[in-house]
């Protein structure tokens, strides 16, 4: 696996998401309702986790055709100035990679990543965003079919942004 995967399944997770709340209206059992509220939700969360694992890799200039999995096998850990810091893909530690990513400069623009930048239409969703793991697809959750589609639009957001950060750098 090369980095720029992760870019590729950021952007296939989210369409995948978007076509599953598009076609939710036709979901009349409630049962089935709720089980898909919860996979769209659980794959909402590699939208961010992907995009924020191709910043990470993409900032640090790492070769594009080198498998990204010798970085996991030999340190795990990167440097930002001047500090060391544990990169976790493998073990999806996200809230890690998280602090990975506000090292980079200028990166407090992007919703969520930075906890003081939550824009107020997505307040109602933070919760969503702070238990979020990959483990949440094991969870019972009870989240409405609106948060549920607000999270979709924030992971959204954050991708699109995420990859506009990058690309001016």
């Amino acid at each position: 696996m090369v980095y720029k995967d992760y870019k590729v399944a950021s952007i296939r997770h989210l369409e995948t998401c978007q076509y599953m709340c598009q076609n939710l209206k036709q979901v009349q059992n409630p049962k089935e309702k709720k089980h898909i509220l919860a996979n769209i939700y659980y794959l909402s969360g590699y939208v961010i986790e992907c995009i924020i694992n191709y910043a990470i890799y993409d900032y640090l200039g790492y070769p594009m055709e080198r498998n990204v999995k010798r970085l996991d096998d030999t340190t795990r850990q990167i440097s930002f100035g001047g500090s060391k810091f544990k990169y976790q893909i493998r073990s999806h530690n996200f809230r890690t990679n998280c602090e990975i990513l506000l090292k980079l400069p200028d990166i407090s623009q992007v919703p969520f990543i930075d906890s003081s930048n939550i824009p107020p239409k997505y307040q109602n969703v933070k919760i969503l965003y702070k238990k979020w793991s990959p483990n949440a697809r094991y969870e019972d959750y009870q989240f409405t079919e609106q948060k549920v589609r607000q999270f979709v639009d924030l992971c959204k957001e954050i991708h699109f942004k995420i990859l506009r950060y990058i690309t001016k750098g």
